[in-house]
């Protein structure tokens, strides 16, 4: 994390807005990044609702309160055609996010200016009112000061391995144990970068007969060896001379 961070003007300026201490509105900012690499990784969060915003970051108060809050603080910059775009990733963002969009074929979503009478309005995300921003083409805006890359990488010029979408991978892992160690294992592999294929790799794994059997390696061992490269061994039929071998062994007659 940048250092100085928890004491930067636009932090402090949410953290008065929202009426929360400097680290919870450090920690909330940090939520927000990891939420918008899952769902909205071109940085367009405006097309979620504000609800849905809020509940993806954990937010428990006024959805539209939040979203205030962000704009006025510059965390967020409102948007003529994407309701709502994240203040400056494009320009800041880690190089592994940066990597995952170019492997995709997709571009950094930017804020376009909004019409003169709908300033007040950009907070209404109901999809009427949504259809009335999505007029204006996008064009850069320059965004000169901290960004939310910058709240989590420090300088862009020196990119490393985040924590960017370790959730994603953890939820679905099927043994949930040392969690620490697999989110040191996930930094080590720059899991961030390999994120679609590791998540494929746990579903494939889930339908091996090894991990249906129980055998199933700790996170951090399944990260740090590489696992979702391996293939997935084919099943040993039960009826077969090999199963039957199998089972033999198992009961060590051989």
């Amino acid at each position: 994390m940048k250092r100085g961070t928890i004491r930067h003007p636009k932090l402090l300026r949410l953290a008065t807005a929202l009426r929360l201490p400097p680290f919870a509105a450090l920690g909330l900012l940090e939520a927000l990044l990891e939420w918008t690499f899952d769902y909205a990784r071109d940085g367009a969060i405006g097309r979620h609702d504000n609800h849905a915003i809020a509940v993806g970051v954990g937010w428990e108060g006024d959805p539209d309160r939040l979203i205030a809050a962000l704009i006025t603080s510059r965390w967020l910059d409102p948007c003529a055609t994407h309701r709502l775009v994240v203040h400056d990733l494009a320009d800041h963002a880690p190089e592994s996010w940066k990597r995952q969009m170019k492997y995709h074929g997709q571009m950094f979503a930017q804020p376009s200016p909004l019409p003169v009478d709908s300033s007040s309005r950009i907070l209404d995300d109901s999809s009427e009112n949504s259809e009335k921003f999505r007029t204006a083409s996008p064009s850069p805006s320059p965004s000169p000061d901290l960004s939310f890359a910058l709240l989590t990488q420090g300088d862009a010029t020196s990119p490393r391995p985040t924590e960017l979408g370790f959730e994603t991978f953890w939820k679905p892992y099927p043994k949930k144990r040392h969690k620490p160690a697999a989110l040191r294992a996930w930094k080590a592999v720059d899991g961030a970068r390999h994120l679609e294929a590791i998540v494929a790799a746990v579903e494939r794994w889930k339908g091996s007969e090894q991990w249906q059997s129980g055998r199933i390696e700790d996170p951090s061992t399944f990260l740090r060896q590489r696992q979702w490269e391996d293939a997935v061994p084919a099943a040993v039929a039960s009826n077969s001379v090999e199963g039957m071998a199998d089972r033999i062994r198992k009961k060590g007659l051989l």
